[in-house]
């Protein structure tokens, strides 16, 4: 568990001692993504029942063609499939070079996302990791970890403005991991205007959907989800719900509408915060939410610091609580609390029932012999 923690510390007191702005913040960026790699590539390759799962897929792959049914997989997550057998059969069956290749994606494109966009890196590494999107789906889940690292792509195609790329790219991660495909509306959802009048239909357009939950669950079943049966198993929110809703209360209170990148980001965070209202029914709507969750990396930073060179629209509406540097920075610090408490609380403090996918009990592939 302590390694867990350590890249933590990392993140946070090398933010303190290395530039944070400029070009000279490269350092820093470069320095924990290699951490991060690190950490992720050469982990036991059997650390827990997924990647146990997928080590079975990846032998057998080398056994049939690439037109075969098992790779193609119906046309469902197919680009993955062909990745296995494509490392598989140059590699000759060595599945740690499938992982290092995973994790050098992964942690290469976050790394990149980061730093083009974000105003504090330090503090998008700790959300990264606080929330569980770091450890959860770069070295457990890594077919939807591939995905997520594609559509990171695909928000820097939202954030430059570039329809075709980013339809190219989420194309690419719903081929990787089917469900990725729910992040096809993000471009137009992004780009909406976003005013006083758009929050007040979202609130009811979230209203509706809390209560129609059982038919659209339903249709969602049916059309991609025809092996699990959804029975809903808690009626309130949830505390994720609530806990994104905050973010958003949050970015409207201390930052206001006028730069259009944040703008952008809080219609992706609306819409995680109205999936993640599904998640009484199955963790697959958790799932489904962190597609769009995972960019809190750049919005809750982008809620305390400026960005460099913001589009500002000063006829939209300015923060309700317009807060100077200093506070904000406090605030910030009290976030990063929150973040660590939020960590410990929800995954290395958890309980883990199956010993098979205790993450907890990390080892470096050289530990095992």
């Amino acid at each position: 568990m302590s390694i867990y923690w350590g890249i933590v510390a990392a993140a946070i007191i090398c933010g303190m001692m290395m530039p944070q702005e400029g070009r000279e913040r490269k350092y820093y960026v470069i320095l924990i993504t290699f951490i991060h790699w690190f950490v992720c590539a050469f982990r036991y390759q059997f650390l827990t029942g997924d990647l146990i799962k997928y080590n079975t897929e990846f032998r057998h792959l080398r056994n049939v063609s690439y037109l075969s049914e098992q790779a193609i997989h119906d046309w469902k997550n197919t680009l993955f499939y062909w990745l296995m057998k494509f490392v598989g059969d140059t590699t000759d069956g060595n599945y740690q070079a499938f992982l290092i290749i995973l994790a050098t994606i992964c942690c290469l494109i976050a790394g990149i996302f980061i730093y083009r966009y974000s105003p504090r890196p330090w503090f998008s590494f700790v959300v990264w990791n606080c929330l569980g999107f770091y450890v959860t789906y770069d070295y457990l889940a890594v077919k939807q970890g591939l995905a997520m690292a594609i559509l990171m792509i695909s928000m820097m195609c939202i954030l430059e403005r570039k329809p075709c790329w980013f339809l190219f790219w989420t194309l690419v991660a719903g081929f990787i991991h089917m469900p990725a495909l729910c992040f096809l509306p993000a471009y137009f959802l992004a780009n909406w205007k976003l005013d006083k009048y758009m929050v007040a239909l979202y609130i009811a357009a979230a209203v509706i959907i809390f209560f129609s939950r059982n038919q659209i669950v339903q249709i969602v079943g049916e059309a991609y989800y025809e092996d699990i049966s959804f029975t809903l198993t808690k009626e309130t929110l949830g505390g994720r719900t609530i806990v994104i809703i905050l973010m958003l209360v949050a970015g409207i209170l201390l930052r206001g509408f006028r730069e259009r990148q944040f703008n952008q980001l809080f219609h992706i965070i609306v819409v995680a915060a109205i999936l993640q209202m599904f998640s009484g029914f199955d963790n697959v709507f958790t799932r489904l939410a962190d597609y769009y969750l995972q960019f809190t990396v750049l919005y809750i930073p982008m809620i305390f610091y400026d960005v460099r060179r913001p589009q500002v629209n000063r006829l939209a509406a300015p923060p309700i609580f317009p807060f100077n540097f200093r506070s904000r920075k406090i605030l910030a610090a009290c976030i990063v609390l929150i973040l660590i408490w939020w960590y410990d609380t929800t995954m290395l403090g958890h309980t883990i029932s199956y010993e098979t996918d205790n993450f907890l009990n990390y080892r470096f592939m050289w530990d095992v012999g």
